[in-house]
């Protein structure tokens, strides 16, 4: 507090108070910013754990995802593998089917009623008989067979592997021909053959079948 004496017109003295500030105007600039930065730093503070969180959030979704793909994955191809066993088992009926059909209608010919089975499969199929020099020729190819190796019956009917097929992979066939008619048990192989001049590798199941007077020959067909 501060005095102040003040003199009347009769010339009394007055005391008058003033109270003086306790507060700079510096001090109180200061504390505003330093109130402030406090605040900013308290907002940025809040933003940076929301972010964090978000990204944790992100993170753990990201992951789940990999998971279920993962595991959808695993599925298809549990179902794929399924799919190539049921294959497999179709094949394997179909060919106990045709030699029933074979021996009760013995009033046709074996190899006619093994061509017409060849003829109507869905997928490549041929059927081989008996050649020179223990080899076995081209008998009956069906549709899917040109369409997939790109030549006609005419062209393989009479004709050995050796005549299409480089010698490495015509003695492979050849030879897998000669231990299914020797042993009589189905042959499920994969062997590498010619499409448009590139090797490719292809999953074949072969067969003894009955030929006219009581020769064997072979039949098969591929899943393309």
């Amino acid at each position: 507090m501060l005095n102040n004496q003040q003199q009347t017109p009769d010339g009394m003295h007055v005391a008058s108070t003033v109270q003086a500030s306790n507060v700079n105007f510096y001090q109180l600039i200061v504390a505003l910013i330093g109130f402030a930065g406090i605040a900013l730093a308290a907002y940025f503070g809040l933003q940076s754990q929301q972010s964090s969180n978000q990204t944790n959030e992100l993170s753990v979704f990201i992951q789940s995802q990999i998971q279920v793909n993962a595991n959808q994955n695993k599925r298809i191809d549990r179902l794929e593998e399924e799919n190539k066993a049921l294959t497999k088992l179709n094949t394997m009926q179909s060919i106990q089917l045709a030699n029933m059909t074979a021996r009760d209608q013995s009033r046709r010919k074996p190899s006619q009623i093994y061509a017409d089975f060849v003829i109507g499969m869905p997928i490549p199929a041929w059927i081989k008989g008996p050649g020179p020099d223990n080899t076995f020729v081209m008998i009956q190819i069906n549709a899917e067979f040109t369409a997939r190796y790109g030549r006609t019956q005419e062209e393989y009917k009479g004709n050995t592997d050796f005549d299409f097929f480089p010698k490495d992979l015509a003695e492979g066939y050849q030879a897998i021909d000669r231990e299914v008619v020797r042993t009589g048990a189905p042959a499920i192989t994969q062997e590498y053959t010619l499409i448009n001049g590139v090797r490719t590798l292809e999953t074949s199941i072969k067969f003894r079948v009955m030929l006219e007077n009581g020769v064997w020959g072979v039949a098969g067909f591929v899943f393309p």
